[in-house]
């Protein structure tokens, strides 16, 4: 995932956002889609998210950025197979990587309105 911001100082936490986005996004593609869908594993998509024009010192700014960040998660994730394991695995893969993405930020209001809304992937894997 690509983080695209207009300041210097966003420029540099955009990529350290970037840079951990897209190792978490990696690990996880490698190890959560690659029983479920082999073709993709060795690939890494990734989606730029725009904040620059957000504040994140405000809770707007934070939930604006959080349904950014929801909407990418899912774009990479998505195998765009309807089997069964393929959209667990997608989901638990769109969890993690928002889990990754909304540390990345270190936006205190990013991380509450993150804890109200997570879904714990430990629930998505009992699932099986």
């Amino acid at each position: 995932m690509k983080i695209v911001t207009t300041t210097a100082a966003a420029r540099v936490q955009a990529l350290a956002l970037a840079t951990t986005l897209a190792a978490a996004l990696a690990a996880t593609l490698a190890t959560t889609l690659a029983t479920a869908t082999p073709a993709l594993a060795g690939s890494a998509p990734s989606v730029a998210v725009r904040y620059g024009d957000l504040d994140l010192s405000r809770p707007e700014g934070a939930r604006a950025l959080y349904t950014r960040l929801q909407a990418a998660a899912q774009r990479v994730c998505d195998a765009g197979n309807p089997g069964i394991a393929a959209r667990r695995a997608a989901r638990l893969c769109s969890i993690e990587t928002l889990d990754a993405a909304v540390a990345a930020a270190r936006s205190a209001h990013l991380d509450a309105l993150h804890a109200t809304r997570r879904t714990p992937a430990s629930r998505v894997i009992a699932a099986r």
